[in-house]
């Protein structure tokens, strides 16, 4: 299984990538800065509840980076697609 990680995937090519991804059945993680406010990727998570993880991430914040990548260790997630 292809796993997916997808950043600034709330909105425009992001969002795009992260449906087309799905529609091959890939597994993604989609990540934004703002996932509570992101209403098309939540619409596409209840979609693909198993293919699809969301994440916070902001790209132009250390902290937020760190956090992000702490989380996917946690998970146990192999990435093999940035």
């Amino acid at each position: 299984m292809n796993n997916i990680f997808i950043t600034g995937a709330s909105r425009g090519i992001g969002l795009e990538i992260t449906r087309q991804c799905l529609l091959q059945g890939k597994h993604v993680i989609a990540s934004c800065r703002n996932p509570e406010k992101a209403n098309f990727l939540i619409q596409l998570k209840e979609e693909h509840q198993e293919k699809l993880q969301i994440m916070s991430l902001n790209v132009e914040d250390d902290a937020s980076v760190a956090s992000c990548f702490q989380k996917l260790q946690t998970i146990n997630h192999s990435i093999d697609v940035l």
